[in-house]
C-alpha cells in the first residue's frame, strides 16, 4: 500500500473511534445521570438542559445560597465524572 492510502486509512480509523468513543461517552453519562439521588440529577437536568437554568434559579428552587448550589454542582460533576471513567474503563476490559 501507498504511504498515502496508509494514512488515509489512519485517519478514518482515528475519527471513527473517536465517534465511537463519544457515543460510549454519551451513553455512560446518561446512566451515570439515571443513577443520581433524584435531586442531584433534577440539578444537573435544570443546570444543562437546553434552557440552562442559571445556578441563582437552582439555588432558589432547592433553597440553598448561590455558593452552596455552585459547590453541589461541582460535586456532582465530579461524581458524574468518576462514574463515567469507571463504565468506560469497564468497557474496555
Amino acid at each position: 500500500m501507498s504511504p498515502d492510502l496508509i494514512n488515509q486509512l489512519a485517519e478514518v480509523a482515528e475519527e471513527m473511534d473517536s465517534n465511537g468513543l463519544r457515543e460510549a461517552r454519551a451513553r455512560c453519562l446518561n446512566e451515570c445521570v439515571d443513577a443520581l439521588p433524584p435531586e442531584s440529577r433534577r440539578m444537573i437536568l435544570m443546570r444543562y438542559s437546553d434552557s440552562g437554568h442559571s445556578v441563582e434559579d437552582i439555588a432558589k428552587s432547592i433553597n440553598r445560597s448561590v455558593q452552596a448550589t455552585y459547590a453541589l454542582l461541582k460535586r456532582i460533576r465530579v461524581v458524574l465524572r468518576e462514574c463515567v471513567t469507571a463504565k468506560l474503563a469497564e468497557a474496555r476490559s
